[in-house]
């Protein structure tokens, strides 16, 4: 019988930005969305996701958490995470799955 796959370390963001070996971190709305949240007249959105590494530290999962409230923009930040590069979390020397959160704010100058 195979055992069942290790659940992921749950660690805090500051581990997995540490981690992070590449990859844009600011990711902007498109310009509909930005004109859509003009209309909107927010001053600022934010959105937060959950992001789970491999053991390998290639990216596992993007998932939402929290919308921004404009699914466009949650797509190209869904995307903008998938293109980011980790090194593997360790745990005794071990490359171990692992789960954080990541929260964007954009906010309007």
């Amino acid at each position: 019988m195979i055992p069942p796959p290790a659940q992921p370390e749950v660690i805090p963001p500051t581990i997995l930005k540490s981690l992070r070996t590449s990859g844009e971190t600011t990711i902007v709305p498109p310009d509909p969305v930005k004109t859509q949240i003009l209309r909107d007249a927010k001053a600022k959105v934010s959105g937060s996701f959950q992001i789970c590494l491999a053991a390998t530290g290639a990216i596992a999962n993007v998932s939402t958490i929290g919308s921004t409230g404009y699914p466009g923009y949650d797509a190209v930040l869904h995307a903008g995470m998938r293109g980011w590069r980790y090194q593997p979390y360790r745990v005794n020397g071990v490359g171990t799955p692992a789960c954080s959160v990541v929260t964007f704010v954009y906010a309007l100058c």
